[in-house]
């Protein structure tokens, strides 16, 4: 994945991410439906899961809870689905890889139609995926670790040809991230913090350094306890949701906010929920649910930003930066542009609306129907 990365360049990481989206996404409309009809069929996966007694609840709305599941009550897991929902959504509207993406758009016009095609098709991924993934365990309940269920499916379930292809979705999908994130460390290491530029072979010499050492220690941590990577993923998004998210959205919207609070609201953010997870993780610290790290990691960016603006002022250039933020650019006002960015938004609206009674009909009714 190093490698790879070093020489793509963020041109090359988007057509190379574009083209694996494009595979992982068909293979798991394809491979999801295979493996529901390997278990009876669609209704008949939904009905012995429903009523699933070595893991009771697992296509529930809450999902499993109890003693031994993540989560011990219903509530627990409503307010934690809401949190993490929030949390991806600052994380998506203003993280560093989103961002990026964003400013290589031809204008602003594509950007808002990538942003409504892409999560209508995690949306329609992750009913596909998650409800095959749970019919794994009507074939085999003990997978160990739970985040190996398709590979073990592709091995076991699937025909040669096409487990072949869902592995190569699943690297795909790794490739894909691991593109983007290493591209984005190195970037942010020799631009950023260490501030090189003029030399553009030094600049890169210093980038891939950096992408070799992030890429080594990845693999050091994948080599002692794989699914630990998942839970880095997380434990980074509700940095960035806690860290960036309110001093990105002040950045824009906000007239007071200064250099200083936004540097010291990032900084709270971190601190807050680095902290917080650490006790949690190590401390024995057990959080009530409606307060977890990154809320307390929010709210602490949110106070600093406040303190941090109040003791300094806006300065000239500031305000001036933020004024050009507001500015449209020319053309993005075009009648041709926004009827096209209209239509696709009403047609994925009518979308949004058939997924729903799709769901419903496939899922709400049969689930209901084996509970009775």
């Amino acid at each position: 994945y190093t490698s790879f990365t070093f020489y793509s360049g963020s041109q090359g990481v988007i057509i190379t991410d574009t083209i694996m989206f494009f595979l992982f996404t068909i293979i798991a409309f394809i491979a999801g439906p295979y493996i529901m009809s390997s278990v009876g069929g669609w209704d008949q996966a939904i009905t012995r899961l429903a009523t699933f007694e070595l893991k009771p609840d697992i296509i529930a709305w809450h999902g499993m809870t109890g003693a031994n599941a993540f989560w011990s009550t219903k509530t627990a897991a409503l307010v934690w689905a809401v949190v993490l929902g929030f949390v991806w959504s600052a994380v998506v509207a203003v993280s560093p890889w989103q961002a990026s993406r964003y400013l290589m758009a031809k204008n602003e016009h594509v950007t808002l139609r990538a942003a409504l095609i892409a999560p209508t098709c995690v949306l329609l991924l992750y009913v596909v995926l998650h409800f095959s993934a749970a019919a794994i365990n009507l074939i085999k309940p003990d997978i160990a670790p739970s985040e190996k269920a398709y590979i073990w499916a592709a091995f076991n379930v699937l025909p040669t040809w096409m487990g072949v292809i869902m592995l190569g979705g699943i690297m795909a999908a790794a490739l894909s991230s691991c593109s983007t994130f290493l591209s984005l460390v190195g970037f942010s290491v020799s631009r950023d913090l260490i501030h090189e530029s003029g030399d553009s072979e030094k600049v890169l010499r210093v980038s891939r350094i950096t992408m070799a050492f992030v890429g080594l220690a990845t693999l050091g941590i994948t080599y002692f306890q794989p699914p630990a990577v998942m839970w880095i993923g997380y434990f980074a998004a509700t940095l960035f949701a806690a860290s960036w998210g309110p001093v990105a959205f002040a950045s824009v919207w906000s007239k007071r906010i200064t250099a200083t609070g936004a540097l010291w609201g990032i900084i709270g953010g971190f601190i807050a929920v680095a902290l917080g997870e650490t006790l949690k993780k190590y401390g024995g610290v057990d959080f009530p649910v409606y307060l977890r790290p990154p809320i307390i990691g929010a709210g602490f960016s949110v106070l600093c930003i406040i303190v941090g603006s109040a003791l300094t002022q806006v300065s000239d250039a500031e305000r001036q930066f933020r004024e050009k933020l507001h500015i449209r650019p020319a053309g993005e006002g075009s009648a041709v542009e926004v009827s096209r960015t209209m239509t696709l938004a009403k047609t994925i609206a009518g979308l949004g609306v058939l997924t729903i009674i799709g769901v419903y009909y496939l899922y709400s009714v049969p689930y209901n129907a084996a509970l009775q």
